[in-house]
């Protein structure tokens, strides 16, 4: 019979979010769901660290540096990307998820995607979720 692990929400020290400003008045609501989720872990507002990106794209080098600082425990990079009628969308969104694999990776720190990729410009609801840094989105009006 195998064994069932399961994680539970607790504080393991300093915390980098790395956020795109594209998007901002979706990527500041997906922020209010990792600073909330590190609240109910117990993080000192303190032990967050905020780091502000310009897109989507440089999500994955700033996360990468992040990570190697030796400053963070983990690193949650939070965005949106939106599929349109051009190639654009492949390039930047398999990008991104390529450069978080490969912080977490090279790091062996903890690196939470929170990249939201949207299809045909649908309207993108953060949901705040409290079972850890990840967050469940509703994409609606499509």
């Amino acid at each position: 019979m195998p064994t069932e692990r399961e994680g539970r929400l607790v504080a393991v020290g300093r915390i980098a979010i790395v956020v795109s400003r594209y998007h901002e008045r979706l990527t500041s609501r997906l922020l209010e769901g990792a600073q909330a989720a590190c609240t109910d872990a117990g993080t000192a507002p303190d032990a967050v660290d905020i780091l502000w990106v310009s897109g989507a794209f440089e999500l994955g080098v700033t996360a990468t540096a992040a990570a190697r600082s030796g400053d963070y425990a983990a690193v949650v990079a939070l965005g949106i990307v939106v599929r349109g009628e051009t190639p654009h969308f492949d390039f930047v969104a398999g990008e991104t998820s390529a450069a978080l694999r490969a912080a977490a990776s090279e790091t062996l720190v903890p690196v939470v995607c929170g990249a939201v990729m949207p299809v045909d410009g649908c309207f993108v609801q953060p949901v705040h979720v409290h079972t850890g840094f990840f967050f469940q989105c509703l994409v609606s009006g499509c």
